[in-house]
């Protein structure tokens, strides 16, 4: 009994190194998918263009305190975090975490005026859990939810770093005393919240 081949060749139209690669295999008619014998991943830099884009907040609203501020950028002064020039003012410490970015967004209002009249973040101190804080780019709205408040000692600065479960905000006013000595208070004020939308 005869055995019947059928032969079929396969021809990869391009060029490999500048070589036409021709092939030839014998079957029952159906060609084997050709391949490069190359494989492939995508470059980082494709990653990097695909990761998402975090921006400096540019505004803060507190619904619950009728707050609505624009947010300018605060830097280190003397080894410690700036606060803004003007006693309304609300500061975005350029070395925390952007709007929405894990690790924590930091900013910073003053308590009071140098006469003692209520300055911009006079009354977080009223933030409970569950209060909510928007913060925008200019572009979106991040929503962060308020988690607890906490008074810690004038020069702290570790506590700015720790894990919120997720993106996180952190407010820094004024607590405590006022010394004559010293013209500082005796400890600053922390309202906590973590990101729920954005």
């Amino acid at each position: 009994m005869l055995k019947r081949f059928l032969v079929t060749l396969v021809v990869l139209v391009g060029a490999i190194g500048g070589v036409w690669v021709i092939g030839v295999t014998k079957g029952t008619g159906v060609a084997p998918l050709p391949d490069t014998g190359l494989s492939y991943q995508k470059p980082s830099q494709f990653k990097e263009l695909l990761a998402p884009v975090y921006l400096p907040p540019k505004t803060i609203n507190i619904p619950k305190l009728g707050l609505n501020r624009e947010i300018s950028v605060v830097g280190v002064v003397e080894g410690r975090i700036g606060v803004p020039a003007d006693w309304q003012g609300v500061g975005y410490f350029s070395g925390s975490s952007k709007v929405g970015e894990n690790g924590n967004t930091i900013i910073v209002g003053h308590l009071d005026d140098n006469l003692g009249r209520p300055a911009a973040f006079w009354a977080i101190r009223s933030l409970a859990a569950g209060d909510e804080i928007i913060l925008g780019d200019g572009h979106r709205s991040f929503t962060y939810r308020v988690l607890e408040s906490a008074f810690v000692p004038d020069g702290s600065g570790e506590v700015l770093q720790e894990g919120l479960g997720g993106p996180g905000l952190i407010l820094v006013t004024c607590g405590g005393t006022w010394s004559m000595v010293t013209h500082s208070y005796s400890q600053r004020l922390l309202v906590k919240a973590r990101l729920v939308g954005g």
